[in-house]
């Protein structure tokens, strides 16, 4: 029998799949539902195996520290540290390699680690590395971190100064250090060797060792020499380097200057320069230079002395520069040098009459370098002033010089709306300037002015001038300042008001009145002392309805005493939604306290306004209770029970009857990642509310007491907070409670739902003695059927979760539950089963007639509801004799039908279909195949090729019912060789009823086939007669160049192909002969399955050898093709 259905099964397959369906189903679908941290209520999660499941009980992780210290390696030294992983207890802790992480920054380093000794095995740089090494635990311990300092230290460097100046007697070197890569070393003074470099009387460089002539302190070597010396050769034993360092020898420069006249030359004497010893050097204008604001000037140098060309009139501060060479440092000194020219003068520009119309005017004359006295003889004054539209002028006479010799004295006995002096100068060049008069002004402000900080600062401003004028001032003429800054005002009548707002403080105010064309511009200034009230922000107030504040009246700066009669104070608060002000009668001030007695106290918050002369300040006032709360009940179970106190005022003994109370606990969490937050024994403060009854009874139900979602506290004792709430502005108080283990019960729900029902098996937890549901907690799930076995899931905020067994298939499965959590549960276990019903559909097997070989045997449906259904596994026996049969396993398609072809005899045959299926059932049906004799047509077409050309003689027997083919129908073929002689061969036809005769092996010529049927019994078709034409095959053939070394296995090839059909061709000899000069060897070799005859080069000699190839098979026909084989040395 076979079998034309590529998805036919074989029996183990089926055996397997039926033995391992369920628990694969199984292990794969449970799941569980829950508004926990685990899983969110709606979705479906895997639950963890056994060994890998959360107890509430021991899921919390032991504590690691890591032990390694900090560490110093050469650069090719290993880098092995001692690195042990201890417990809470101190305690090593077996680890790996792989329990371990290395870290600089972000990159991991590669490393060993055997017997506590961690090898890091990269290269590391010179310099200090911040190594960051992370036990990343496991299940038992948490991971920890330890960050040491790794220095790589690298050659001794040798640092010190390229060049010093020897200042003094001594040669000093300063700043020598030396350098590992990661520190600087503390150095030795026996470790030290100085050479030094000089030049002797005959010009020779000589270098000698100065011993230990010399000392070392802090960095610094100072030794003394006689000689001249170029340069010192620093070592020091340890470093890989020696420092040289030139020497120069430091210098001063002497210069003096005089004042000079513009016209004549602009010397700098007495120029010169003298050694550190004071010895005098021997220069050049070239070791020179002059400089004046950093910028070189143009000089000449002759004997000791500089002119400077080109300065202007003027003080000119001038750095001459000695600017050294490779024996002597570079020095300069500054000169002042004055240069002179023609006078000028810059007189006043304003000047005022006084009361006694006397005018002084400072003249300012100088000679461009520096100031020259006035002489009164050559000076003319003369007025011009203006009357109304006359303008009029006089001599002035009476000059007067005054002691500073620049400033002049005159009387104007004139009256006038304006005018000016015009200012005449006899000197070597004639001066004039000229000077506005003005008539001089006083102003007159209050001395000091102290006000409330609420309110307004006005005081009188007068302005008289030196004539008696009194001028009237306006918010044009004049302006106001306070501490500098410009501020406004009005005016009125001489009375200025600020317009600006205080707070309390001392304020310098500055009126300034700007002048005009006659009158000069005059300020004064005076302080503004404005008070206010320093108070304190908030203060609590309880049943008594009293409150004290600290208060103080500030006048500026200084601290009033006032008495309580001096304040107004007024009290706003929300009554409801009306907002209510009262005044305060009852007040007391005491040692610089106010004490208030409030008629009512209705108030969460309210605001006190305290008043004093226009000054104020807010006072808020928060309504507190000073609560005691008595514990009427605090112990109860976990998850259950309520916590229940009287909360009651300690200043009246009245019951807070209708008050909101807080209780504030902690929840300790294990490992956790909940919204972004993660850690390790985090600790959640969460707050649970209720409103107090009638008799001031507030009651807490533990069962809502989850920390946020977080979790319950556990079983023991604790410490919580009773906080009153928004009525109340006081701190809580703290309350011992007790929580002991609860006793649960588990119910599992009735389930009986056909395979893959949507419908879940609902678990649910309470608490025995009190109904409370038991939330978030995690439940033990037994199911021994499966591979897994073990599952843990969690109830949500309701006590339930949900188990998912879509994926079991038909039966029923025990199950036991259990609490995970021992801690703060005491045990319970609940055994129950579910049942999976399988899916009934119909099996549509009907008996069936075909005949022998043609098409498919028989096909058969599933349906359920008259539609076919996908994917189920039928077991289908198939007898092909009454006692002898073979069984085979299908799967439905998409249209819920299997169908198969299978050889079987001409005859009736018996098949028998049932179930295979966990998941489906469907009644075993038995039927009858009947097989009849088929009427069969044999064709076979002539076949003309060419010898090796990879072609076959193909027949086919088809039913000349249905012309559809026939497999496995028996044939017998009869190849003639000559008239006589033939092969004989029998075969079956494959299923598309055609059967292939290769002939590549045909010699060529022509041959005669016969074809009949082989099996009378099944099928009846009439013997056929055909015909193979075989040809000689016409080839090309194709050799490849190659070079190669002597010796090296190494292959010239060729290709042969049919010229005709450009196929390769296989299995045929060819001649290959290879010409060493004139010498030649032949060689015959056979093409592979690619068409490519292969010729090894290893024997060749050196040279290039001519290769000629030509067909050794007489059936092949091809030219000679020629090639070239290369062989190297």
């Amino acid at each position: 029998m076979k079998f034309k259905n590529s998805y036919i099964l074989l029996i183990a397959m089926a055996i397997f799949l039926l033995v391992s369906i369920g628990s694969v189903c199984a292990s794969e679908n449970i799941t569980a539902d829950s508004d926990s941290p685990l899983a969110s209520a709606d979705a479906e999660v895997v639950l963890a195996d056994g060994e890998d499941a959360g107890n509430d009980a021991t899921q919390e992780k032991i504590n690691t520290t890591i032990d390694a210290v900090d560490s110093e390696f050469d650069y090719d030294a290993d880098k092995n540290i001692s690195v042990a992983v201890k417990d809470n207890e101190s305690e090593d802790i077996n680890v790996n390699a792989s329990d371990l992480q290395v870290l600089e920054g972000s990159k991991s380093l590669n490393f060993t680690y055997n017997n506590s000794i961690l090898s890091i095995t990269e290269k590391l740089t010179v310099g200090k590395h911040n190594i960051t090494l992370n036990y990343l635990g496991n299940a038992t311990y948490a991971n920890s971190t330890k960050n040491i300092i790794l220095s790589i230290l690298g050659n001794k460097t040798l640092e010190s100064p390229d060049n010093i100046v020897k200042t003094g007697d001594e040669f000093e070197i300063n700043d020598i250090k030396v350098f590992d890569g990661v520190k600087y070393l503390e150095l030795d003074e026996e470790n030290f060797s100085i050479n030094v470099t000089y030049i002797d009387e005959e010009g020779n460089v000589i270098s000698e060792n100065i011993g230990n002539a010399f000392t070392y302190n802090n960095g610094t070597i100072r030794f003394t020499y006689e000689r001249l010396i170029k340069s010192i050769l620093l070592n020091y034993t340890d470093a890989v380097n020696t420092k040289t360092i030139g020497v120069r020898y430091a210098t001063s420069v002497d210069a003096n200057a005089t004042k000079t006249k513009i016209t004549d030359d602009n010397n700098i004497t007495g120029v010169h320069v003298y050694d550190n010893q004071h010895n005098e050097l021997t220069i050049s204008k070239n070791d020179l230079r002059v400089l004046e604001n950093g910028k070189e000037v143009a000089f000449d140098y002759n004997n000791s002395v500089i002119t400077v060309k080109n300065l202007a009139i003027g003080v000119h501060t001038l750095n001459v520069r000695y600017v050294g060479n490779s024996t002597y440092a570079p020095s300069n000194r500054t000169v002042t040098l004055k240069v002179w020219g023609n006078q000028t003068f810059d007189p006043d520009k304003t000047a005022n009459l006084d009361s006694n119309n006397d005018v002084t005017i400072t003249l300012n004359l100088n000679d461009g370098s520096d100031p020259v006295n006035v002489t009164v003889g050559n000076l003319t004054l003369t007025l011009f002033y203006k009357v109304g539209n006359e303008t009029k002028n006089a001599t002035i006479d009476g000059i007067t010089l005054l002691d500073d010799k620049q400033t002049i004295k005159f009387n104007v006995n004139k009256t006038f709306d304006s005018a000016y002096v015009d200012i005449k100068y006899a000197a070597e060049n004639n001066l004039t300037a000229r000077t506005t008069l003005k008539v001089g002004t006083e102003i007159s402000v209050p001395a000091s002015l102290a006000q409330g900080s609420e309110q307004v600062a006005n005081f009188t401003v007068t302005v008289i001038a030196a004539n008696g004028t009194n001028i009237a001032i306006t918010v044009n003429n004049t302006k106001v300042y306070s501490n500098g800054k410009e501020i406004k005002f009005t005016c009125n009548d001489s009375v200025i008001t600020l317009t600006d707002k205080f707070s309390f403080g001392v304020y310098n105010i500055t009126v300034k009145y700007l002048g005009n064309d006659t009158y000069s511009e005059v300020s004064k200034s005076f302080n503004l002392t404005v008070y206010g009230i320093n108070a304190t922000s908030t203060i609590k107030v309880n049943s008594t309805k009293e409150g004290d504040i600290e208060l103080t009246i500030i006048n500026g700066t200084e601290i009033v005493e006032i008495t309580a009669d001096d304040l107004t104070l007024n009290l706003t608060y929300k009554d409801g939604n009306e907002t209510k002000v009262i005044p305060i009668a009852s007040k007391v001030i005491n040692n610089n306290t106010l004490i208030i007695k409030l008629e009512n106290g209705n108030f969460t918050s309210a605001i006190l306004n305290i008043n004093y002369k226009n000054a104020t300040t807010n006072v808020t006032l928060n309504r507190v209770y000073n609560i005691k709360v008595e514990a009427i009940n605090n112990v109860v179970e976990y998850q259950s029970g309520k916590f229940i106190y009287k909360i009651t005022d300690m200043d009246t003994n009245e019951a807070l009857a209708n008050k909101t109370i807080n209780l504030e606990y902690r929840i300790t969490a294990g490992s956790i990642s909940i919204s972004g937050i993660s850690g390790s024994g985090i600790t959640i403060v969460s707050t649970i509310s209720n409103t107090t009854n009638e008799n001031g009874e507030v009651t807490f139900d533990n069962n809502k007491m989850n920390g946020q979602g977080w979790g319950f506290m556990d079983v023991g004792n604790h410490t919580v907070t009773i906080k009153s709430g928004n009525f109340n502005k006081t701190n809580g108080t703290s309350q011992n409670i007790t929580i002991n283990k609860a006793n649960i019960n588990i119910i599992i729900d009735d389930y009986h739902e056909y395979y893959g029902s949507d419908k879940k098996i609902k678990i649910t937890v309470t608490n025995v003695a009190t109904g409370d549901p038991v939330k978030n907690t995690i439940l033990h799930l037994y199911l021994p059927s499966t591979t897994q076995k073990d599952y843990y899931f969690q109830t949500n905020e309701n006590g339930t979760s949900e188990i998912n067994v879509k994926g079991f298939v038909g039966g029923t499965y025990d199950l036991t539950i259990s609490n995970n959590d021992t801690k703060n549960i005491n045990n319970k276990t609940t055994e129950g089963s579910f049942t999976i019903l399988k899916i009934p559909i119909v099996n549509n097997a009907k008996d069936v007639t075909v005949y022998y070989n043609t098409g498919a045997t028989q096909t058969i449906k599933l349906t359920k509801d008259g539609k076919g259904v996908s994917g189920v596994y039928v077991l289908v026996r198939l007898y092909s004799t009454s006692k002898k049969f073979n069984d085979y396993l299908f799967q439905t398609n998409s249209k819920g039908e299997i169908s198969y072809s299978a050889s079987l005899a001409v005859g009736k045959h018996k098949v028998i279909v049932s179930s295979a299926d966990s998941r489906y059932d469907f009644k075993q049906a038995t039927k009858t195949i009947t097989v009849k004799k088929a009427s069969a047509k044999i064709t076979a077409k002539k076949l003309t090729t060419y010898y090796k050309g990879g072609k076959y003689f193909t027949l086919k027997v088809t039913n000349t019912k249905n012309n559809k083919p026939i497999y496995a129908a028996k044939v017998n073929i009869k190849l003639f060789i000559s008239k006589n002689r033939y092969y004989n061969y029998n075969g079956n036809t494959g299923m598309n009823g055609e059967l292939r005769l290769s002939v590549d092996n045909l010699k060529p010529g022509t041959y005669r086939v016969v074809i009949a049927g082989a099996d009378n019994k099944n099928f009846a078709a009439k013997e056929i007669t055909s015909k193979i034409i075989i040809k000689k095959a016409p080839a090309k053939f194709t050799p490849k160049k190659i070079t190669a070394k002597k010796g090296a296995k190494k292959y010239f090839k060729v290709t042969v192909k049919n010229k005709k059909t450009k196929k390769v061709i296989p299995g045929v000899k060819i001649k290959v002969k290879v010409y060493t000069g004139k010498k030649a060897k032949s060689y015959t070799v056979k093409t592979n399955s690619k068409g490519i005859a292969k010729l090894s080069t290893a024997k060749l000699k050196v040279g290039k050898h001519k290769v000629v190839i030509t067909s050794a098979n007489k059936y092949v026909t091809a030219k000679k093709a020629k090639s070239t084989i290369k062989i190297k040395k």
